[in-house]
């Protein structure tokens, strides 16, 4: 309540308001509703959600940015899961003083790949296990852009060479224009991630899942996930999988309009309302344990970019029943930073329940009445 009279008064005086940042303060003073149960997720964890995506300082609010914003708070939690594994088996982790990023991943995978025999980064000889794409797809999961390209580019695989393409080269290119590559380079490697699906080469699937990325291409997505249905066993990953085959428009005109976001606009393409499509085939109990995590489903619903379905279920569901105000705190912050009028970020159908919001803040407004 104190926030959104600070945040009132600010609006009066036209002065500048960090609206995110002072809900996620009041949020973690607050600590848990009464009544919540969910084990994982925690309203704090959503206004960091929003505090990723959503610009400051006036900034325009686009599905671009909005996307990108899910993507670097999905990296980052990645990283902070690694470190978290990596503590709780820090004799099988063996990270000892070190600092580096790489230092971490493998880290991880020494704990992830337990008794499959000497890692490569551990030893040296033909009888180590090649860990070099789990090395270079653990490192952009979490972030770890420079990283990633250093361990592409020290890779000795014969099978990353197609075309004329060499995928290391093409990871370049794709970190350097932030997330594109062109069109040719798209295409060669649609064409050799299909050939390597045809070869059903499950040592190869985080090769496979990079090659998706790259290329931004759907169907070679769609593919991999039916041949490998249980790779992405946590739905963080999965979003951010699907977020980073999300297609935006290329700028027009300029450089820009070389690069492409997928091999064909009409064949490989993803976009946002896609995978709104997609995520609403399947009701929100499967996000939410049975409704035992309610949270994790609004998580869900944010990272796509459907706001006005997470406040319709916080603000009416009753598995949501505990987080009422915060849904109306929510409300206010989106409709401040108008991120819920953005241009092509959610298709007005059923899934947000037509919404009332002015009428949720009302009757907030008069339980403090």
């Amino acid at each position: 309540f104190h926030t959104l009279h600070a945040l009132n008064s600010a609006r009066i005086q036209k002065t500048n308001f960090d609206a995110l940042s002072e809900f996620e303060k009041a949020a973690a003073f607050d600590g848990p509703p009464a009544g919540a149960t969910d084990p994982q997720s925690s309203v704090v964890s959503l206004w960091k959600l929003l505090r990723s995506m959503i610009p400051e300082g006036g900034k325009a609010v686009t599905v671009e940015g909005l996307v990108k914003g899910a993507r670097r708070h999905l990296e980052a939690g990645h990283a902070a899961y690694m470190m978290d594994v990596v503590r709780k088996h820090a004799q099988v982790a063996r990270l000892g003083g070190e600092t580096s990023n790489l230092a971490r991943v493998h880290a991880f995978l020494r704990v992830s790949l337990k008794g499959q025999g000497q890692l490569d980064f551990d030893t040296q000889g033909s009888g180590s296990v090649n860990t070099t794409w789990r090395q270079v797809y653990y490192c952009i999961r979490s972030g770890y852009m420079r990283e990633a390209l250093q361990v592409a580019a020290s890779a000795n695989d014969p099978a990353t060479r197609s075309a004329g393409i060499i995928f290391a080269d093409a990871l370049r290119e794709w970190v350097d224009n932030d997330g594109a590559v062109s069109s040719s380079t798209a295409s060669a490697l649609s064409q050799h991630a299909k050939r390597m699906l045809a070869e059903a080469d499950r040592g190869r699937v985080h090769l496979l899942v990079l090659y998706a990325i790259v290329a931004r291409d759907a169907r070679v997505a769609q593919d991999l996930i039916a041949q490998n249905p249980t790779f992405f066993g946590y739905i963080q990953d999965f979003m951010w999988f699907k977020l980073a085959l999300v297609a935006t428009p290329p700028p027009s005109g300029g450089q820009g309009s070389m690069m492409a976001m997928s091999p064909s606009s009409a064949a490989g393409s993803f976009h946002i309302v896609d995978l709104q499509a997609y995520l609403r085939q399947f009701p929100s109990k499967h996000y939410s344990c049975e409704g035992r995590d309610p949270l994790m489903y609004v998580s869900v619903l944010l990272l796509s970019l459907q706001f006005k379905a997470a406040l319709h279920y916080m603000l009416n569901d009753p598995a949501a029943a505990a987080y009422r105000s915060d849904g109306v705190h929510m409300g206010i912050a989106l409709e401040h930073y108008s991120a819920l009028e953005v241009e092509g970020r959610e298709q007005e159908l059923d899934e947000s329940g037509g919404l009332d919001l002015p009428q949720a803040i009302i009757q907030y407004g008069c339980e403090f009445a």
